[in-house]
Parts: C-alpha cells; sequence; structure tokens
C-alpha cells in the first residue's frame, strides 16, 4: 500500500546510507498517521530506507540482535510492538536497547497514548500493567520519544527530557474532494460520531441527549438520526450502526470511504473524564473538519485545550445530558454558527495540521546526532539550574522569542533584526519541561532586554543566539 516502505531483512545494501527499522504493533490507524504515511513521503522525497518490522517479524529480529546482524542506523518504536510475538523468549526491550547503545543505532520510542496511567475500566488495563515497567524501561532509554500531544508529554517527562511533541495531523486524502452518495432528506438531520471500539464507555454520555433531541426534532416534523462510524461492537437502540467494510479497514483507504458514505449535518466527540483521555489527541476535530462537518466536544484534554469555544467549535464544560442536549439543538438550529465554525476551523487545519509540518519534524529527527548531542548537554546545565531556581516555582510568564516556519534558515547576522522575529508569551514553566533554554543568563542586547527565551516552536529546535 506504501509502496516506499519496505518489509522487514537483515541484509543491508551499499546504497543504503539511511536505513530506518520501524516496529509496528498493526497497520492500524495511529501507525497509519503518526507514521508509515509520513515515512512513505520521507522515502520518496529524500531516499531514506525504511524497514517495516511487524509482530510476525519479531522471531527474525530477535535472531538477528543475538548474532550481531541488526543493521540499521535508526529504530523507532511504536507503542507496545515489541511485545507481539509469544515465540520469543529474550526480553527485547533490553536487548534491543543494549544492542543499540553497544552499535550507536538512535533509538525514537513513539507513543501517542498514556499507556502507564491506563484506568482500570478500560479493556487493556490488566495487559499494560504487565509491560508497564518494560515501557519505562524503553521510555527512559531513548535518545527521543514522540508524542502527540502537550500533556503527554508533561506526563512522561520524568521519565526521558528529550521528549517532542508531534501532532495529529491531516494526511493529503482528507482534502481530496470525495462526494457523499448518499441522498439527503430535508426533513432529516444527521448527527454524526465516528471512532474505534475502545470509546465505547464514552458513548453513554450522549443517550440521554440524543433520545431527548429526537423528541425536540419530532416536534417539529423532522426526524433526528444519530449515526455511529465504529466507536462500539455494541447494538446500540438509540444509535444507527454503520460497520465498516473490511477493505476499508487500513486508514489511506477509509477517509475516502467515510467521505463518500457519510452526509452528516452536525458530529460529536464525548470524553468521559480518564487518565487516558486527558492525554488523548484532537484528531477528531480534524477529521470532523475534513469531513466539512462542524462539531461539538467534551472540553477534556486535548479538545480543552485546542478547540475555541463558539470559533472553531462547541465545548461541553460539564458534561451533562442537559449541557450536550442544549448544544446540539443550538449547533443544528444555528446555520450561522455551523459557517463560521467550519469557516474557523479549516483556517486551523491549514495554518497548523498539514502533514508536511510532521514530515519537517521527523526530518529534524532523524538527522540529529544525539550522541554528539548528549556529550554537550552540561554545558548550560548551570544557566538552566539558574533559571529554574528562579522561575520554576512561580506563575510568572516570560516573554519568548519566536522564530518563524519562513526564517527557519535564519543566519547569524540576522539573528538581531527585528522584523525576522514574532513575539509570544507563554508559560515559563512549560519551557522549562520542553527542554527549549538556549543562553539565558546573559541576554542583554534584544529589544533593550526584554526577550527571555529564544525558541522555535514549529520545529522543536533550540535556536543558538549570537548576540554576546
Amino acid at each position: 500500500m506504501f509502496k516506499y516502505l519496505n518489509k522487514y531483512t537483515n541484509t543491508k545494501t551499499e546504497y543504503e546510507l539511511n536505513r530506518i527499522g520501524v516496529f509496528i504493533k498493526d497497520y492500524s490507524v495511529s501507525a497509519d498517521i503518526r507514521l508509515l504515511y509520513i515515512f512513505n513521503e520521507i522515502s520518496k522525497k529524500y531516499g531514506y530506507s525504511f524497514n517495516i518490522i511487524e509482530g510476525k517479524d519479531l522471531l527474525a529480529v530477535e535472531k538477528d540482535l543475538l548474532n550481531n546482524e541488526f543493521f540499521f542506523d535508526t529504530i523507532i518504536i511504536q507503542r507496545n510492538a515489541l511485545d507481539q510475538n509469544t515465540d520469543v523468549k529474550s526480553n527485547l526491550f533490553d536487548l534491543i536497547v543494549k544492542y543499540s547503545k553497544k552499535n550507536k543505532i538512535k533509538i525514537v520510542y513513539e507513543i501517542d497514548d498514556d499507556l502507564l496511567n491506563i484506568d482500570k475500566s478500560n479493556p487493556g488495563y490488566q495487559y499494560y500493567m504487565s509491560i508497564k515497567s518494560k515501557m519505562e524501561y524503553l521510555i527512559k532509554n531513548s535518545d527521543v520519544v514522540t508524542v502527540s500531544t502537550k500533556t503527554l508529554q508533561k506526563t512522561l517527562y520524568p521519565l526521558n527530557k528529550n521528549i517532542i511533541v508531534i501532532p495529529n495531523r491531516l494526511i493529503d486524502s482528507w482534502f481530496d474532494f470525495v462526494p457523499s452518495k448518499k441522498f439527503k432528506n430535508k426533513n432529516q438531520i444527521i448527527i454524526g460520531y465516528m471512532g474505534t471500539i475502545y470509546h465505547s464507555w464514552d458513548l453513554p454520555l450522549l443517550e440521554t441527549a440524543i433520545n431527548n433531541v429526537k423528541k425536540y426534532f419530532l416536534k417539529k416534523n423532522k426526524e433526528v438520526v444519530f449515526e455511529l462510524v465504529g466507536g462500539t461492537d455494541q447494538e446500540l437502540k438509540w444509535a444507527k450502526k454503520i460497520d465498516v467494510p473490511p477493505k476499508n479497514n487500513r486508514y489511506i483507504k477509509f477517509v475516502p470511504w467515510l467521505k463518500s458514505i457519510v452526509n452528516w449535518d452536525i458530529a460529536v466527540a464525548p470524553l468521559e473524564e480518564s487518565a487516558i483521555n486527558y492525554n488523548k489527541s484532537e484528531l477528531k476535530y480534524l477529521e470532523y473538519t475534513g469531513l466539512n462537518v462542524p462539531g461539538i466536544y467534551s472540553a477534556i484534554g486535548p479538545y480543552k485545550e485546542k478547540v475555541v469555544h463558539k470559533n472553531t467549535g462547541l465545548l461541553i464544560k460539564n458534561n451533562t445530558p442537559e449541557e450536550w442536549e442544549r448544544n446540539i439543538i443550538r449547533l443544528i438550529e444555528d446555520k450561522e454558527l455551523q459557517k463560521n465554525i467550519l469557516k474557523n476551523s479549516k483556517k486551523d487545519i491549514e495554518d497548523n495540521y498539514l502533514i508536511n509540518f510532521s514530515i519537517n519534524q521527523w526530518m529534524d529527527i532523524l538527522t540529529e546526532d544525539y550522541n554528539i548531542k548528549k556529550d554537550s548537554s552540561n554545558k548550560y546545565q548551570s544557566t538552566i539550574q539558574n533559571i529554574k531556581n528562579k522561575y520554576l516555582n512561580t506563575n510568572e510568564k516570560l516573554k519568548i522569542l519566536e522564530i518563524t516556519h519562513q526564517n527557519n534558515q535564519i543566519n547569524p547576522s540576522q539573528i538581531l533584526t527585528k522584523e525576522n522575529w514574532k513575539y509570544e508569551k507563554i508559560f515559563f514553566e512549560n519551557d522549562i519541561e520542553n527542554n527549549h533554554i538556549m543562553y539565558l543568563d546573559k541576554l542583554k542586547t534584544i529589544e533593550n532586554n526584554s526577550v527571555d527565551i529564544i525558541i522555535s516552536l514549529e520545529f522543536f529546535k533550540i535556536i543558538p543566539f549570537f548576540g554576546y
């Protein structure tokens, strides 16, 4: 499906200058949108060689590690991908870490859910608790960890200081026009929801509200249908389930199929309060916008942080049936609000969620020499500690000098030119934890000492200051 990605082999040819092993659990939505689609584009554009390593390959990986025939420059391990083959007798987590350290192979660990603090009510609780210590070991020993949200970054920060946020972003097929084949009855209102079966415990938040909304519009001679694409493996009397054909399970096939069959008026994304939900990403917000549908979201975790109430969506603060009912009715009836939400959310997607941003971030990771970085890291420790002592326990906001996307290649002679920069204020403790600190102690020359930190938020790189 991704023609530029390879299957696992332990043979490295002479022309493979950048050989990368990618461990995935399966070809899930997470693997496709966070890794495989991006790596296919990088391979096509830059010639990197990506080998996809599935559970069935782990026995061969174990053999190659033991025989000193595991030839990679970088390995990328997603979630619990190393724990997928019961025939493997070794502790692969330990074996891979020690082999990689010995042979200077870069380790990148990719995780997009808080699997270390999963709630007991989650179906995967027992399993993830059984491998929690192994995942923690892998996180601690990785050169870099990639996550989907700042919240998850903060959660994992005690285990690894080099954590990079790569938000979920929309693959190109979301922007290909695929007209819906579904007939739309003008007296019918369709509310939509999409998600995996692991969200089945979130859906009960909606039942009372949906039933009341149906009664409300029935009095106006309109039928309300609540459509579910995925979301649960149970039959719900108050919802109409749409099953995904097996041939469309892979995400890059799922997207055009979904766009061709849904014709929703609005969409909803309920989240109950739980540790794993607080660390999830805003993916449904992106997908609903890609479907050209305005959305309503629980004001929890990713949606509270990324969705602007009444601007890019509606937020449900208290998750009560009454609040859901009131806002669903409001968005259905207020056509102008629908238009404004779509206009603003589309602009947000264009500015922040195009897949090319992720490609740029991954290229930075793949080209960074973390061995050199570790050797030189002590140079700034005293300065960093001084800043921690002064500011870490305060709520003081510091002034930030942020390099823009267009000026990423700025040279030293330009760095003091005011028009090359834009200004933002952000909380200092977030940046101390994000490891975006550089040359702070004697920052005197820019704007009469009005700038405290120089960072690049878009590329997650520390920008050298040449002013002293």
